[in-house]
């Protein structure tokens, strides 16, 4: 976003908690007052209309997308919808050419795979949030070497810490992960971590154990 305001606030209000009173009360504050169209503008009559690329691979990323134009709508911002293909996205990414997209990460089952693309290193690699912070980075490898599980959870959650309150993300929703698998003809499934998954875990235990109940 080019506007100066804390978008960080503002996005929590309008699309986390739907606060559209305190939404607007956010950009009034900022400055931003509303035109006869009932768009904001800024103080050289700039409005506020900016951009929103979601894939068209992802009906649920497009569905997202339309609510919150509808959100942004009714505190006086002009969000236009653009759906484009995996690749195309990629490219405007990495050209910087947008104002916002929608995309969304799978998560290993060690933590190392995801905390490591907030790393100042991924930049122009697997980070498309161009995030960094040098506290980050130090911490990111102590995790990465520290044997003791009790230590490391409390780097990792450091690291949680950090990422949250510095927002290079503004998460929108947690996927559920549905599995649907035959426990009446076969055996030998194993959760991957215990309690977890038994398909696309990372480990070969139930491929190698699986067998079929005679």
């Amino acid at each position: 976003m080019s506007f100066l305001l804390d978008f960080y606030e503002f996005a929590k209000n309008i699309i986390l908690y739907l606060d559209l009173e305190k939404s607007k009360q956010i950009l009034e504050e900022a400055g931003y007052k509303a035109g006869s169209d009932g768009i904001r503008v800024s103080a050289d009559g700039t409005p506020l209309a900016f951009t929103v690329l979601v894939r068209s691979e992802s009906p649920d990323s497009q569905k997202a997308a339309r609510l919150i134009k509808e959100w942004f709508k009714e505190v006086g911002i002009d969000l236009e919808v653009q759906v484009i293909d995996e690749g195309t996205l990629t490219d405007k990414i990495y050209e910087g050419d947008f104002d916002l997209f929608i995309w969304g990460w799978f998560v290993d089952v060690d933590p190392s795979s995801i905390l490591k693309i907030m790393t100042t290193d991924e930049i122009m690699s697997w980070s498309d949030c161009f995030y960094s912070n040098p506290e980050y980075d130090e911490l990111f490898i102590q995790q990465q070497f520290t044997l003791d599980p009790a230590e490391r959870q409390q780097l990792i959650f450091e690291l949680q810490r950090i990422v949250y309150e510095d927002a290079p993300y503004i998460i929108l929703s947690y996927d559920p992960e549905l599995q649907a698998y035959r426990t009446d003809r076969f055996k030998g499934w194993v959760q991957n971590p215990a309690g977890g998954p038994v398909v696309f875990t990372n480990t070969i235990e139930t491929y190698e154990k699986l067998e079929p109940i005679n």
